[in-house]
């Protein structure tokens, strides 16, 4: 064998090598799954990555700098048509932090729930459903996505959802479905229509304790652990934040990656499209 060839066969190993280091699933110490680079992060994901997102965000500004003190990425929804929507919008991309849009949709018995203005109900005409979606993401140029607040009745609705996720792929955008109805439809029309999407896992405060959001946190850092990640939304509450503080610290120190929903994977089917994650533990409509 000529020297050339020879350096050719150690070349190609060599690279052959590099690219199985960056895929190729490994194990740490603890026999867990290790992924190398999965968000782009250039971090080790011994454990798992995991995204908070943080729903409604725009009537209240002062918890802002204690949210993005947190020192990790927090995906931040916000509503539309809130006092400080754009000026939190603003805050947080500046930030370098991602926001989303919260799209109000319509819940099953409406009449029980405060609703935002400009609802999306399954009675709106396709067209006001576009005038609105339109009007929203030209006021919040910010946002990288969209998820629903409430909605859900709207979200079992198959010819509003199409058009709303339709509207989302159109404006370059990922869904995040919130899952406040275990009878969504979100999933196959997005995976249809090729729309990058997510389905929520944990809800991390529909009850109002310490105890609770910490007991939320470990079933997220549990998914993470089995799945590689886990897509936790909570609110914008002071309790949630100075539960938060205290938890994402440990998290970090044992090997979890805090992540941006945008810099998550979506999940293929066997048609290469984008395909649900995974079936939720529950629906909760106050989201």
């Amino acid at each position: 064998m000529n020297r050339t060839k020879i350096i050719f066969l150690i070349a190609a190993a060599a690279i052959a090598g590099i690219l199985y280091f960056r895929v190729v699933q490994k194990k740490d110490y603890s026999g867990s799954i290790v992924d190398f680079d999965t968000a782009g992060t250039g971090y080790l994901a011994a454990k798992g990555e995991i995204a908070i997102i943080l729903d409604d965000w725009g009537y209240n500004k002062t918890l802002l700098p204690e949210a993005l003190s947190l020192n990790v990425p927090i995906t931040f929804a916000i509503l539309p048509d809130t006092p400080h929507a754009a000026e939190i919008a603003a805050a947080v991309h500046n930030a370098g932090h991602e926001c989303i849009l919260h799209l109000p949709l319509e819940p099953h018995n409406s009449d029980t729930h405060p609703l935002e203005k400009n609802t999306i109900f399954t009675t709106t005409g396709h067209e006001e459903v576009i005038r609105i979606m339109k009007e929203y993401l030209t006021r919040l140029p910010q946002v990288k996505g969209i998820n629903n607040h409430m909605g859900s009745k709207a979200t079992e609705d198959a010819p509003l959802m199409r058009v709303i996720l339709e509207q989302t792929k159109q404006s370059g955008l990922y869904f995040l479905d919130s899952v406040t109805s275990t009878n969504s439809v979100i999933a196959p029309i997005a995976e249809n229509l090729g729309v990058l999407f997510f389905k929520r896992d944990v809800f991390l405060d529909n009850e109002s304790s310490k105890e609770h959001i910490t007991a939320q946190m470990q079933k997220t850092k549990d998914i993470a652990v089995q799945e590689g990640r886990a897509i936790a939304v909570g609110h914008a509450k002071g309790l949630t934040l100075s539960t938060l503080s205290e938890i994402i610290p440990q998290y970090r120190k044992e090997g979890f990656i805090f992540v941006y929903l945008s810099q998550l994977p979506a999940k293929k089917s066997a048609a290469g499209k984008p395909a649900a994650v995974r079936q939720p533990e529950n629906a909760d409509e106050n989201n």
